[in-house]
């Protein structure tokens, strides 16, 4: 049996990459997410200071009285909320600009591929993860997301512990290849909309190329110094979408509300 204790505790991955604590990268990504804020909404000096008071307060409020739930939000922000919402924010905001029928198809399977993945019956028994399986695990840190995905929805059988090799487990890792999957599928009309393709050049495509099999190489040197070098480099793009998200959600709002509701 693989068992895991969910909880909101260090991450291996944040403490092994940056040497800090889960309480200093919220501090971070709270910053970051204000600063794309005040960026897109082009605040005032006024506005701006107000913003940061408030997340000042937000810091405040949550490390004194050490919320959980904040911290998981944390942990799942690089990974599930990047890959599954933010995506559907942003194929949702594309759909309302364009009117387009697939993209409202792609938007609503999207939402309910979980609600499938979950009612699906799976036979956990004919399951049987192999040592090098479950390494790669314990090396890129997925076994907490696994497992902090079953405490949030408390499917850990009252005991604290969850098992990997279950129906739940089984299903929760299908949730999170399908969302990585369709997050990086969604990059082709991505490219469409940024509009890379007037701009990518032989050259630019050598220095791709060189990069992945750089990337490919480090994973296959050493698993763990691969998955956290391109941890890092995910990051960072993570912290560069902020303001791309912001612009879905805002897009968003002005689709849905009247123009007059607005101002």
């Amino acid at each position: 049996r693989v068992v895991f204790h969910p909880g909101p505790g260090k991450s291996i991955i944040l403490n092994y990459l940056f040497g800090i604590s889960k309480e200093l990268f919220f501090i971070g990504l709270v910053l970051t997410l204000l600063l794309s804020v005040g960026y897109v909404f082009r605040l005032r000096r006024l506005q701006r200071a107000l913003l940061f008071v408030f997340g000042a307060l937000l810091i405040g409020v949550t490390l004194q009285m050490h919320l959980g739930a904040i911290f998981l939000l944390v942990m799942f922000l690089p990974n599930i909320l990047h890959v599954y919402l933010f995506t559907g924010l942003f194929m949702w905001f594309g759909t309302l600009k364009s009117g387009s029928k697939a993209g409202s198809i792609g938007t609503a399977l999207l939402l309910i591929s979980p609600v499938l993945i979950w009612l699906i019956p799976v036979n956990h028994e004919q399951y049987h993860p192999g040592a090098a399986l479950l390494n790669t695990f314990y090396k890129s840190d997925f076994q907490n997301l696994v497992a902090n995905i079953a405490g949030l929805l408390h499917i850990h059988g009252g005991t604290g512990r969850f098992q990997l090799v279950s129906a739940a487990g089984i299903k929760i890792q299908v949730f999170i290849a399908f969302c990585y999957t369709y997050h990086y599928l969604n990059w082709f009309s991505k490219t469409t909309v940024i509009g890379w393709g007037s701009t990518f050049s032989l050259s630019r495509a050598v220095i791709t190329g060189v990069l992945w099999l750089v990337s490919v190489s480090l994973y296959w040197y050493d698993y763990r110094l691969g998955f956290v070098t391109l941890f890092a480099v995910g990051l960072v793009h993570v912290l560069f979408e902020f303001p791309l998200n912001v612009v879905s959600v805002r897009g968003i709002f002005q689709k849905l509300l009247p123009s007059r509701e607005r101002t």
